[in-house]
């Protein structure tokens, strides 16, 4: 069974880029010494790619990402494209 993860809608894209600016701003995050977050689905993670674009130009902050959704519906460390989602995500942060 191929699950699919969809990717976002250009609008959609924009709604969560204009989001994540006007909170990063609000929270003042180039102030932070680190940032976590937490998949705890693996459905979360086009969002995450996302985040990450968005967020790591605006701080030099240690960035922490962890969770179940790390692995595929299957437990799997390794994508439907054959890339682990952890180490494609690695060159991200």
């Amino acid at each position: 069974m191929k699950i699919l993860l969809v990717p976002f809608s250009p609008l959609q894209e924009q709604v969560i880029r204009k989001f994540v600016l006007q909170e990063s701003q609000r929270l003042k995050i180039q102030t932070f010494n680190y940032i976590a977050g937490s998949l705890f689905s693996f459905l979360a993670q086009p969002f995450c790619r996302l985040f990450l674009e968005i967020i790591r130009p605006l701080t030099k902050s240690k960035i922490i990402i962890g969770g179940s959704g790390l692995v595929d519906f299957r437990n799997s460390l390794i994508s439907n494209n054959g890339v682990s989602f952890p180490v494609d995500l690695k060159k991200k942060i």
